[in-house]
């Protein structure tokens, strides 16, 4: 008799600890990058580097050829998995337009070769306000 009334209970607890697992939702160790200002940039010499071989690399892409020479600096770590990057650039007001932001976002993605399309990057103006986010 002691069975009965124990089994379905300890069932029940067990059915319910199991359930609270799939039911929790894990944070993506990537989003999309939502800073709406360039962050500060710890090593302003490797950033401009990598700006200048970023232009150097997308030169023959005639979409944004005439948006190169004012990109500035290429922020963060892109290389890993969970790598981010912030384009930061010089456009003036007329031309730092979402348009603008997407066509150098896609350039820095042909030029980093991304397949997985999973890593976030950003595109900001002259006056350091965010144009495009999305993914490389």
């Amino acid at each position: 008799m002691r069975y009965r009334k124990i089994v379905p209970c300890v069932l029940i607890v067990g059915f319910l600890a199991g359930c609270s697992s799939f039911m929790e939702n894990e944070p993506k160790s990537v989003d999309v990058v939502t800073v709406d200002t360039v962050p500060p940039d710890d090593d302003a010499a490797d950033s401009r580097r990598d700006a200048a071989d970023f232009r150097k690399a997308s030169a023959d892409q005639a979409a944004v050829n005439d948006l190169l020479p004012a990109v500035d600096k290429i922020i963060g770590d892109w290389d890993g998995d969970e790598g981010r990057a912030f384009i930061s650039t010089k456009l003036p007001a007329a031309l730092s337009t979402e348009v603008n932001g997407e066509l150098l976002a896609g350039a820095f993605a042909a030029w980093q070769k991304s397949e997985s399309g999973s890593s976030p990057v950003a595109v900001y103006g002259g006056d350091g306000k965010l144009l495009f986010t999305g993914t490389f």
